[in-house]
């Protein structure tokens, strides 16, 4: 039955690549009449400085940083503090906030980001304020999205001409929050041809947005052009750089388009980037787009919403395939895709997916520490296609262990070994399973985020990625089995370096004839370094000789390549002889 129901999802997940999405909302644009509550927000507000300019921290009530130090920040730019403060409460936000008004004019904005290390001094005061509110050391700003009313855009553009802030951001709201000048007047009737250079530095966020790998949101008004190019031209001209369609909304055929003062016109929606044009050309049709920012806010809240990865569940176990900010890509490594053979694979559609497929058997019982397996795949292939053709789940539940299988998505589709991230940022690893474990934890499924055994298991291509784990992962006092399916071509080095480590660490390699060479270059190391280990026929192989904790080399005559992952349980039966405990039976 679970196989059934495995191979549907994963047929599903192949041919699609994902769900229909479902698209925001775009909200109501009524009139709304505002003013400070007569009660003090819930939370904590502290005005923080940095030279001459402040801003205000607000921390809602309850808030605590995650037990692994990531903070996503909320930051808005020019809207009176306590309407944002009350709007973001209002839509049941509950991270850090911070609020920035100039009081000025969008050459303000500008002024006090031309300063391209300000904000980076901003976050390091946000984080030193968490930690005198009792955050621990590890405290950092992981990740920032971003808001803005009318001038307060001229912020939000400077911040994205810097690599190091674009890479943070994750999405970007703009409240009628938009203009660029004009190269000159435009007569009566014409378009006005806007400078470039205005526009320029939101395109690449748009373009990210559009891959879905950002979320851009920009809502205007109907106010014409003056002596600058207002929010609907701007709109449309990004609209046209980037080929995209606007959609006429037919008047009373939603709620946003059934208002009499600001009704919804026209939408655009491709990816995450949405951009939604309101009716009302005078000052009151400009404020209205700063006074529904929390229904913005709730709008894409509730999409996400509907749109978040769902958990699978049959009688043998849970499986969820979602997202993770660690995950190896997307990553600088492959940021303009890669060449092989005289193909080209491009970034958008081989090292942009950071999927991590998560099955939990049934049985599993959660303890203090949770043990995790790990599987890393070859060239050509990508996650849900592994976990259906070598039947990962199944031999999990075939093994007995009490752990946790995570199926890392590297290059998709690409004959590529790079991995990304955990490749070449030293300490990748580890922020990647504390991302994990935090996430299973709020979904319940554990009930800590510490981390014990993990076993290492690669196919393939994949032995690229184990071996810089084991290198600089910053897990090794945590990787008790490192194995290897025909998975040895190189980086041999740090495999026997780990292995040679002592007996809590076992090392298993099995190899067909193509890879006898790189296994005999891998036991030469650990002659070298005094290891002893055990070279073997597949005949040879019983439960009691894969239970010495020594390396193990196996050589097949009768596997091919593919075969020693999907054609035989190898993996279960080296998961049963290795140091994870069993799952207790009820």
């Amino acid at each position: 039955m679970f196989a059934r129901i495995l191979g549907a999802l994963c047929a599903f997940l192949i041919a699609s690549g994902a769900q229909a999405k479902v698209l925001p909302e775009p909200p109501v644009m009524v009139k709304r009449d505002i003013a400070p509550s007569v009660k003090p927000p819930d939370g904590k507000s502290v005005t923080i400085k940095d030279g001459d300019v402040s801003f205000i921290l607000f921390v809602p009530r309850g808030y605590r940083v995650p037990a692994n130090g990531a903070v996503a920040l909320r930051v808005h730019f020019h809207t009176a503090t306590w309407f944002v403060i009350q709007e973001y409460l209002r839509a049941g936000h509950s991270e850090p906030l911070l609020v920035f008004n100039t009081g000025q004019s969008s050459a303000g904005f500008q002024q006090v980001f031309e300063d391209r290390e300000r904000f980076g001094r901003w976050l390091s005061l946000v984080e030193g304020e968490l930690r005198k509110q009792g955050a621990n050391e590890q405290t950092r700003v992981s990740a920032v999205d971003i808001s803005s009313f009318s001038a307060g855009y001229a912020a939000v553009r400077e911040l994205l001409k810097s690599g190091e802030y674009f890479r943070l951001i994750r999405s970007i709201i703009l409240c009628d929050s938009m203009y660029a000048g004009m190269e000159q007047q435009p007569a009566e009737g014409e378009t006005p041809r806007l400078i470039r250079e205005h526009l320029d530095p939101w395109l690449p966020f748009c373009r990210e947005a559009v891959r879905g790998r950002k979320t851009f949101v920009f809502t205007h008004s109907g106010v014409p052009p003056m002596k600058s190019a207002t929010g609907g031209t701007c709109a449309r001209e990004i609209i046209h750089i980037l080929d995209l369609p606007v959609y006429d909304v037919t008047p009373g055929s939603t709620p946003a388009s059934s208002d009499q003062d600001h009704p919804l016109k026209t939408r655009t929606d491709a990816g995450n980037f949405h951009v939604w044009g309101y009716g009302g050309i005078n000052g009151d049709a400009h404020l209205t787009h700063a006074r529904h920012l929390g229904d913005i806010w709730m709008a894409l809240d509730k999409a996400d919403l509907a749109n978040k990865p769902r958990w699978t569940s049959s009688d043998n176990g849970s499986l969820i395939l979602r997202p993770f900010a660690n995950a190896p890509y997307p990553y600088a490594s492959r940021a303009l895709g890669y060449d092989r053979d005289g193909k080209h694979y491009p970034a958008d559609r081989h090292y942009s997916d950071s999927t991590i497929g998560i099955f939990i058997p049934a049985g599993f019982k959660p303890g203090p520490e949770t043990d995790f397996v790990l599987y890393f795949h070859g060239h050509l292939n990508h996650v849900a296609k592994s976990i259906e053709d070598a039947d990962l789940p199944g031999q999990i539940v075939k093994s007995g262990v009490n752990a946790i299988l995570l199926v890392v998505q590297g290059p998709y589709e690409s004959p590529d070994s790079d991995d990304g991230r955990l490749q070449h940022e030293p300490g990748a690893f580890a922020a990647l399973m504390n991302e994990v474990a935090a996430f299973l934890k709020s979904e319940g499924r554990i009930s800590t985020e510490r981390i014990g055994r993990i076993v290492l298991s690669s196919h393939s291509g994949g032995y690229q990625v184990t071996s810089f784990i084991l290198h600089h992962g910053g897990m090794n006092d945590h990787i008790t089995d490192t194995l290897l399916l025909d998975s040895s071509y190189g980086a041999l080095e740090w495999i026997a370096g780990w292995a040679a480590g002592g007996r809590s660490r076992r090392l298993v390699s099995i190899y067909t004839a193509h890879l006898a060479e790189e296994n005999a270059e891998l036991m030469a190391l650990l002659d070298k370094a005094g290891c002893a280990y055990q070279n073997l026929e597949e005949t040879q192989v019983t439960n009691d000789i894969l239970r010495r904790r020594v390396p193990t080399f196996i050589s097949t005559k009768t596997l091919r390549h593919w075969d020693v992952i999907s054609k035989v349980d190898t993996l279960a039966d080296w998961l049963r002889t290795s140091a994870l405990e069993q799952r207790r039976k009820s």
